[in-house]
């Protein structure tokens, strides 16, 4: 390179070795609205794993309906999961297709969100080692994770159809406040808060740290029927849970059960498509 006085020779690699991105004809192809996209990814992406030693956590779920025309993408730690559904339209109703569900990496989602708008549809094409995002203006493809997902379905009960669990629902807005406001005094390193729903229809949150200090506030919840659940959760994870309803109205439902063991469940009415779990801590 010249310029003026200055001249400078730089080496350059051998174009044959970069790293192929050719899509494989065993695929499947969808329409979907960059925004319904960017929204299902948003809202897993929270739950799922970072750095975790179990890479197939570390990034989403995506499973594949086009007999349906949705797709449903799924984010785990192994301690919490959040599950959205979205429309999609397919270019196949065939049940039987090359590719049924894939893991797309956490680092592809986070460049996803920033290089593609909200505005328009794209067209997605999945293969089984790679992922394309193509919209006007951008193209986006991914290499996706190799490894075998866990069953998620196992972890989220049918609350609409166990008697065990009670429907609480409660403001939205209040309820993250108090949750902020007693995880000042939470332990360090567990964020733990206890969850106690008495006869009075009152959800008591409380938290205790190692030098004794402490905080317990109170809050009103609706129900067909009385809980008298008295859980411990990590209050980052029901924090972030109750973040991703905003949009809708200020009401929450959280769905809990006796048992100090079994996971909450968090919804809205306003779209049961959207769930997320929370597992109750230990001891």
């Amino acid at each position: 390179m010249k310029s003026g006085k200055s001249q400078y020779s730089l080496s350059l690699f051998d174009p044959e070795n970069y790293p192929s991105l050719k899509m494989s004809s065993e695929s499947v192809t969808f329409k979907i609205t960059n925004n319904n996209l960017l929204w299902a990814l948003q809202r897993t992406l929270v739950t799922s794993a970072h750095q975790d030693v179990r890479y197939y956590l570390n990034g989403v779920y995506l499973e594949l309906q086009p007999q349906d025309n949705y797709i449903r993408v799924v984010g785990t730690d192994g301690h919490r999961l959040g599950t959205a559904t979205t429309e999609a339209i397919f270019d196949t109703k065939q049940k039987s297709i090359p590719v049924n569900s894939v893991i797309l990496p956490r680092t592809s989602i986070t460049k996803i969100n920033s290089l593609i708008g909200v505005d328009g549809d794209c067209q997605v094409i999945v293969t089984n080692q790679l992922l394309r995002i193509a919209t006007p203006f951008v193209v986006v493809t991914s290499r996706l994770i190799d490894g075998r997902y866990p069953d998620w379905r196992r972890v989220v009960p049918d609350v609409e159809k166990n008697s065990d669990y009670i429907k609480c629902s409660l403001i939205r807005s209040d309820t993250k406040q108090v949750v902020s406001r007693c995880a000042l005094m939470a332990n360090e390193k567990t964020t733990a808060l206890n969850f106690a729903f008495n006869s009075a229809k009152e959800l008591k949150i409380s938290a205790t740290n190692t030098t004794d200090e402490n905080g317990i506030e109170s809050i009103l919840y609706t129900a067909s029927k009385v809980s008298k659940a008295n859980l411990s959760l990590n209050a980052a994870y029901v924090h972030d849970a109750l973040n991703q309803f905003d949009g809708y109205d200020d009401t929450i439902d959280i769905y809990v059960s006796d048992s100090e063991t079994a996971p909450v469940v968090v919804k809205h009415d306003a779209n049961a498509t959207l769930t997320y779990v929370v597992m109750p801590l230990r001891g």
